[in-house]
């Protein structure tokens, strides 16, 4: 019957005996026949390597260029916010378009936020313009160029102005459209903590000599038997003749004739040291 003929008996049960050893070829034979051959994951560049395949083309090398970012970014919108669009550098920029571009950016009063790195320079550039019957107009521009780029600029930050004003080289900057400067760096403070700079002195109220050294008295290891003091920024102390009370009352005026005397004896010895000091 039909479950004798699947190797079942009348329980259901399967009856291993019944089974033979041809009944079992027979079947790996079948599977073998019927099982497709395993397929092997290749990559793209693996496929179009195979022979009459053509190979993909090699990525473009990319450019070392000087100008870490050739372009700016402009944003303009009204009381209800807008769109923001990127357009080219004004070096880069078809001359036809430049003197639309100048004529357009130095009808606004412009203000530069700077953040001079020790590697990169970044900038905005704001502005904010109300015209008879319409809605004060916004504009931003952002840069980011190299802080120390002596073969194509001087200054980063001058050369960020120039950028935005559209003004060409060996031109004047036109101060009626800058409206503020603000800037922030970190490279005199990385220059001395980094020990790269030019020495230091601490001018201080006569008496308070060592109260940097003196410090807060912390003593991270209590046990220890050989204290090592950190080395102070500065190399030389200079106290002035003066005294100021804890209510900010003056008890001494400031000698100004002694302190700017002993200021300058510290220049001559930073000009025999071959050091350039400022006039005082």
């Amino acid at each position: 019957d039909a479950s004798r003929a699947r190797g079942m008996n009348a329980a259901g049960r399967r009856c291993s005996s019944k089974v033979t050893a041809a009944d079992t070829a027979r079947r790996d034979h079948r599977q073998l026949a019927t099982k497709a051959p395993p397929r092997t994951a290749l990559s793209t560049r693996a496929l179009c390597a195979r022979p009459g395949r053509p190979q993909p083309p090699a990525p473009p090398a990319r450019l070392n260029r000087q100008r870490v970012v050739p372009g700016t970014t402009e944003r303009k919108r009204g009381g209800g916010g807008g769109a923001a669009k990127a357009m080219g550098a004004p070096s880069e920029a078809a001359p036809e378009g430049l003197s639309e571009l100048r004529a357009e950016r130095r009808q606004r009063k412009w203000q530069f936020w700077i953040d001079r790195g020790g590697t990169f320079t970044d900038v905005i550039a704001y502005s904010r313009e109300a015209r008879s019957g319409e809605e004060a107009e916004e504009a931003f521009l952002t840069l980011k160029l190299l802080s120390e780029n002596p073969a194509v600029y001087d200054d980063a930050c001058v050369q960020a102005i120039r950028e935005v004003l559209c003004v060409a080289p060996g031109e004047p900057i036109p101060s009626d459209c800058v409206s503020c400067v603000k800037m922030g760096t970190t490279v005199a403070t990385n220059a001395l903590l980094e020990r790269k700079g030019d020495p230091t002195c601490l001018v201080v109220t006569r008496g308070f000599r060592d109260v940097l050294r003196i410090a807060y008295q912390n003593r991270p290891d209590i046990f220890a038997r050989h204290i090592e003091l950190h080395e102070q920024l500065y190399s030389r102390v200079i106290e002035a003749r003066e005294r100021v009370d804890a209510r900010g009352n003056v008890v001494e005026p400031l000698d100004e004739a002694a302190l700017r005397g002993d200021l300058q004896e510290l220049a001559r010895e930073a000009e025999a040291a071959g050091r350039a000091a400022p006039g005082l």
